[in-house]
């Protein structure tokens, strides 16, 4: 647990040791003169709160208006950027089990939106090479918003298609329910998803679509096609809705998820407020159709939520989504895995909320549904409301995300405000995001509004990801905090441990890597030991697990880093473990003897076996054998004797037997080694 105070503030924050970033580190130097006047103004950006309570990970953003992307700890330091791209995100980004990320990228094409577009991905690797690039944007289609990875690979894309006013008539629209842009530009884009097969590294191939036009159900003219009450086709989607007038861009679905375990899609469709679930169990053919895939229905809905007038099953009193945002499955290593999330951006009502709830489906996939009513269920099972409730009010884009530690991560996106908070509702952890559309805002900047879109901020994002500390993408990759994103005066503390694993008795040397030129150290080495030196040295008298806590200063304020130190005895502790026989002969059966061998301690141990081989057996074959546990690890083997073999004795074939003493080197306590056999 860290502290990170600017004077007339006080801010909880854990960071580790910090590395060169230049690109912001040029930054910083401009403002360090201005270093006192920036001490006595209020922070408005970056890291706010950081409890202990916050899940530990690295959290993932792409500024909305700044090319580049962040990954930060918890204390909102820097661990890593992905610079190369010259576009703005379109819109959401992915940090891949390779490490690679993926983003989409608005590239103002031949076709618009008016809102999330994209038209191509990128995917960089760690060191920030384009190894892949898909341009989808021409005058007839464009990928916006969303896209999501599957386990084989593929790339599943949000896209629109262009539908003239003529096609949109013969499927049965009703044209007094267009609004006056459809006549003006004389079309409108509906959804599509389309599933790409990565071509590396440019280009892909299309290997299964699903597209909302292909299932329709009207009831305005029974000359048209999809002609039908809507009422009994519930799994159809009807273009006269809740009978508000419809504009161009008339789903505006803006974000997609995959479930693997029921090999289904979810879709955000922000002009219903609902959320629909697809079958991706199908062929292509099949998904333009009302039957095949596992579930037999094709390409129809499976699941609908959210606002059921939209296919005449309720009233207006029955909506619990507005607009939302971010539906997605609640992944399975988390508390109420397999529920669906949204953020609920509550158009209509002036707040925005978080609902969790619980779809009435079985271990099959399948979505119980009462003829005449709704689906399921009636009501959210777990809400988020911010006291007093507008104080969280983001009309567009925004963030859900369900952490394995049961809390919640949102992104409040028009105001760039990243929140994790608790079932309970206690925000745990608080961060604003600092970029704009001119790179890294200054810690007491004032925000700038979109002057495009009232009530929104040039600091905005799209979504949020937090990865935790044991992701795949992570492994192995160096995440030694830097610099903080917004230009802040303030050091940064960070230091490195020489030995990293020292024994009692041994001196240790601290190293201080902060930045932003401190000028004072206050280290506590967790045995009431402290000192002031930039880069002390310190002796742990005895074993144990220390706390060390350096606290970084200058004129501009103060920031504190700690890091775990687990100092074993010096020399370790040796314990020996007899084992009076260990056999195998064979009579009417086969008797052979199993061996287990455990460090239930904090350091690797030495462990020399020594066999003596019993004279009624021969008295061959004696010696010893070593090898390593590492901390926490057992061995079991099912046959002693063929163990011992393998590692060098030479003990003959057929009846054998005799004693065996295990020696433990180096363990971290007496009562850190086992042996057994039996």
């Amino acid at each position: 647990m860290t502290t990170t105070t600017l004077p007339g503030t006080t801010t909880g924050s854990p960071a580790v040791t910090s590395r060169t970033m230049w690109a912001h580190v040029v930054m910083l130097a401009v403002f360090l003169a201005l270093a006192q006047g920036l001490a006595a103004q209020t922070r408005t950006v970056g890291l706010f709160v950081n409890d202990s309570r916050a899940f530990p990970g690295y959290t993932l953003f792409s500024p909305k208006h700044y090319p580049w992307t962040y990954l930060i700890d918890n204390a909102g330091r820097i661990v890593h950027t992905w610079t190369k791209s010259i576009y703005e995100p379109g819109q959401s980004v992915i940090l891949m089990e390779n490490g690679h990320l993926m983003r989409s990228c608005m590239t103002k094409g031949p076709l618009s939106t008016g809102g999330g577009e994209g038209g191509r991905i990128e995917e960089y690797d760690w060191e920030g090479n384009l190894v892949w690039e898909l341009d989808w944007s021409t005058a007839q289609y464009m990928q916006h918003h969303d896209f999501r990875l599957l386990p084989n690979g593929n790339v599943l894309l949000l896209a629109v298609e262009k539908k003239t006013v003529e096609e949109a008539l013969a499927a049965g629209f009703n044209p007094a329910n267009f609004q006056p842009e459809i006549t003006t530009k004389g079309y409108l884009v509906p959804d599509y998803v389309v599933e790409i097969q990565p071509t590396r590294p440019k280009g892909g191939k299309v290997v299964w679509e699903w597209h909302v036009w292909d299932h329709l159900v009207q009831d305005y003219s029974s000359s048209k096609a999809n002609y039908g009450n809507p009422a009994a086709y519930p799994e159809r989607v009807d273009p006269a809705g809740d009978g508000k007038k419809i504009p161009s861009f008339w789903n505006h679905m803006n974000a997609i998820y995959y479930n693997a375990a029921f090999d289904q899609i979810a879709l955000s469709v922000r002009n219903n407020s609902e959320v629909w679930v697809i079958d991706h169990s199908t062929t292509t053919a099949e998904a333009a159709s009302h039957s095949g895939g596992k579930r037999g229905k094709g390409g129809d809905l499976l699941y609908r939520w959210g606002n059921p007038i939209m296919y005449r099953a309720g009233t207006a009193a029955d909506q619990k989504l507005y607009q939302q945002h971010d539906t997605r499955w609640v992944d399975l290593d988390c508390p109420g895995a397999g529920n669906m999330t949204a953020f609920n951006n509550g158009l209509g009502r002036n707040y925005s909320t978080i609902g969790e709830w619980t779809p009435p489906v079985d271990a099959e996939g399948n979505y119980a549904k009462t003829a005449g009513q709704p689906f399921g269920p009636k009501d959210f099972t777990w809400s988020y409301k911010a006291t007093p409730p507008t104080s969280l009010y983001a009309e567009a884009i925004s963030s859900a995300q369900r952490l394995p530690n049961g809390n919640t991560l949102i992104c409040d996106g028009t105001h760039g405000t990243f929140l994790e908070v608790t079932t309970a509702g206690e925000t745990v952890w608080k961060y604003v995001s600092p970029v704009a559309g001119s790179g890294p805002l200054a810690v007491s900047a004032t925000i700038p509004a979109d002057p495009a879109r009232a009530g929104e901020y040039m600091n905005a994002v799209f979504r949020v990801q937090r990865y935790p500390l044991t992701y795949a993408g992570l492994v192995g990759r160096d995440l030694t905090p830097g610099p903080r994103v917004e230009i802040d005066p303030r050091p940064y503390a960070g230091f490195t441990i020489s030995p990293s694993a020292p024994k009692a008795g041994e001196a240790v040397t601290f190293t201080d890597s902060s930045g932003n030129a401190p000028t004072g150290w206050s280290w506590s080495f967790g045995d009431n030991g402290t000192s002031t030196l930039q880069n002390p040295s310190h002796v742990f008298a005895s074993a144990g697990t220390y706390t060390v806590t350096l606290t970084a200063t200058n004129a501009s304020g103060s920031d504190s880093t700690s890091k775990v130190v687990t100092v074993s005895s010096a020399g370790g502790t040796s314990v020996s473990r007899f084992l009076p026989i260990v056999l195998d002969v064979t009579g009417r059966a086969r008797y052979v003897s199993e061996l287990t061998l455990a460090n239930r301690g904090t350091t690797e141990a030495a462990v020399t076996l020594t066999y003596t081989a019993a004279s009624t057996l021969g008295g061959t074959g004696s010696g010893p054998v070593s090898l390593t546990l590492a901390a926490g690890r057992q061995l079991v083997v099912d046959d002693a004797i063929a163990y011992l073999r393998t590692k060098g004795l030479a003990i003959p074939t057929g009846n054998q037997g005799g004693t065996l003493r295990a020696a433990f080197e180096n363990l971290s306590s007496s009562e850190a080694a086992y042996a057994g056999v039996r």
